[in-house]
C-alpha cells in the first residue's frame, strides 16, 4: 500500500513540475540564431521532427522558436496550434522570459491572420506581464506594437501617441537608439494632426538620429514628415525643398517618395510653378491603395487649379471627397467583420481552455479517488489484521487460562491422592 501512495504522489509531482526540466541544447542554439539569420533558423526548426523531441518542454520551446523566426524572416505559413501549444505549456509562468515571448508572438500571428482584437488582447496581456516582471527590452517592444495597432488599425492616434511614448522612454532607458528613432519618427507623423506645434522638434531630433545611425531610410521619412508638415503650414518653398531633398537621396523608400512626389507636386502647384508641377504629376506612379490615390487626385486637382481649369479641380476635388468618405465607410465596415471574428476567435478559445480545465479537474479527481480507495483499503486490511490480531490474542489468552485451570486440576489430583494415602 506505501507503493502506492509513493506512485500516486510522484505521479502528481512530476504533473506540477513538468515545466522544470531542461530543454535539448540544439534548441538554446536556434534561439540564438534567430537573431543573426531567422531565415536559416526557421528551415532548420521545420526540418526537426516532432517525434524526435521526447519531453513537452522541447516541443513547445520548439514552437515558439519555429513562430518567432518564421515572423521574423517574413514567413507566412504560422500555424495557431503551434503558437498555441507554447503560450498553454508557458502559461504557469515558470519561464518568465518564454511566457512574454509566446505571448508576444501569437500576438504577432493574430494580427497577421488579422485578427486584430485577439492581437490587441495578446500584447496588453504580455505588456502587463513583462512590466510585473521588469522585463524592459520585451514590454518596450510590446508597447510599440500596441502603439502600431492603435495607429494604422485603429485610427486612434491618442492611444497611439500615449503608447509610442512609453516605448520610447524605456528605448532610451535601454539605450536602443535605433528604436528610439522608430518611435520619434512615428511620433513625429502622429503630431501632424493632433500637436503640430511638436512636429518639427520632433522630427529634427528624430532626422539628426538617422544621420549618426547612418539610417538614409529614416532620415528621408523624417524630411517628408517635415515637408507635409510645412504644406498644411502654408510654408510651401520648405515643403518643396524637404521632399525633393528626400527625393534625392538612393536610399528613399517607394512609400515615402511616392508621399514626397505628391508633396512636391503639390507645393509647386500652389506656388504658381505650373511646368514644374505638371512634370512632378507626371512622375506619380499609380497609386495602389486608396490612400495615396486621394494624395494622388488631391495633387491633379491643384495642377488642375494653377492651371485654370476649374471644371476639372472641382470635378476632382469632389471625387476625392466622395472616396474620403467611402474609404471611410469600408473601414468601418471592415472593423465590423474583424470584431465578430475575433469575438468567435475568444469563443472558441474560451471553449477549448474550459474543456482543458475540464480534462484536468477529471484527471485529478480520478488521481484524489485511487488514493481514497486506497487509503480505504489499506484501513480495511489494517481493520482485518487488528480483528484477527485480537482473536488470536483470545486464544491465546483462552489457552493460558484452559493451561492454568488443567495445572490447578492436576494438583488438586496430587494433593487427593496424598490425603487418600
Amino acid at each position: 500500500m506505501k507503493k502506492t501512495i509513493i506512485f500516486a504522489l510522484t505521479l502528481l509531482l512530476l504533473m506540477g513540475c513538468r515545466h522544470h526540466r531542461a530543454v535539448s541544447p540544439r534548441l538554446v542554439e536556434l534561439d540564438s540564431l534567430i537573431a543573426v539569420a531567422p531565415d536559416s533558423a526557421a528551415a532548420l526548426l521545420q526540418a526537426i521532427p516532432d517525434d524526435s523531441l521526447p519531453t513537452a518542454a522541447d516541443r513547445a520551446y520548439r514552437a515558439l522558436l519555429l513562430t518567432q523566426a518564421k515572423y521574423k524572416a517574413d514567413i507566412h505559413t504560422y500555424r495557431l496550434d503551434t503558437i498555441n501549444l507554447a503560450v498553454n505549456y508557458y502559461a504557469d509562468g515558470h519561464d518568465k522570459d518564454k511566457r512574454t515571448r509566446s505571448l508576444l508572438y501569437k500576438g504577432c500571428v493574430m494580427e497577421e491572420l488579422p485578427q486584430l482584437d485577439s492581437a490587441m488582447y495578446c500584447y496588453l496581456e504580455a505588456n502587463q506581464y513583462a512590466e510585473h516582471h521588469g522585463q524592459m527590452r520585451l514590454q518596450a517592444y510590446l508597447l510599440f506594437r500596441i502603439a502600431q495597432l492603435y495607429q494604422y488599425s485603429y485610427t486612434e492616434d491618442d492611444k497611439a501617441i500615449e503608447y509610442y511614448r512609453h516605448s520610447l522612454g524605456l528605448y532610451r532607458q535601454t539605450g536602443d537608439s535605433l528604436r528610439v528613432l522608430y518611435c520619434l519618427s512615428e511620433l513625429a507623423a502622429l503630431y501632424r494632426n493632433s500637436i503640430p506645434d511638436s512636429v518639427v522638434p520632433v522630427a529634427l531630433q528624430a532626422s539628426r538620429l538617422a544621420q549618426e545611425l547612418g539610417d538614409d531610410t529614416y532620415y528621408c521619412v523624417n524630411l517628408e514628415t517635415l515637408a507635409g508638415h510645412y504644406l498644411f503650414g502654408d510654408d510651401l518653398r520648405q515643403a518643396k525643398a524637404l521632399a525633393l531633398t528626400a527625393l534625392s537621396n538612393p536610399s528613399v523608400a517607394p512609400a515615402t517618395a511616392l508621399r514626397c512626389l505628391n508633396t512636391a507636386c503639390q507645393a509647386m502647384a500652389q506656388l504658381g510653378e505650373v511646368d514644374s508641377a505638371q512634370a512632378m504629376l507626371a512622375r506619380i506612379p499609380v497609386p495602389a491603395t486608396a490612400g495615396d490615390s486621394i494624395d494622388w487626385m488631391r495633387s491633379q486637382a491643384l495642377v488642375a487649379y494653377a492651371k485654370g481649369d476649374l471644371p476639372t479641380y472641382v470635378r476632382l476635388s469632389g471625387q476625392r471627397s466622395d472616396m474620403a468618405d467611402g474609404l471611410l465607410v469600408r473601414s468601418l465596415q471592415q472593423k465590423l467583420i474583424d470584431i465578430e471574428k475575433d469575438s468567435q476567435l475568444h469563443i472558441a478559445e474560451a471553449d477549448s481552455k474550459l474543456a482543458q480545465q475540464h480534462s484536468r479537474f477529471i484527471a485529478i479527481l480520478a488521481i484524489v479517488l485511487f488514493l481514497l480507495v486506497g487509503i480505504a483499503f489499506a484501513f480495511w486490511q489494517k481493520r482485518k489484521k487488528l480483528e484477527v490480531v485480537t482473536k488470536q490474542n483470545e486464544i491465546n489468552q483462552l489457552y493460558l487460562e484452559l493451561k492454568e485451570i488443567s495445572r490447578r486440576s492436576e494438583s488438586l489430583s496430587q494433593q487427593n491422592k496424598e490425603l487418600s494415602q
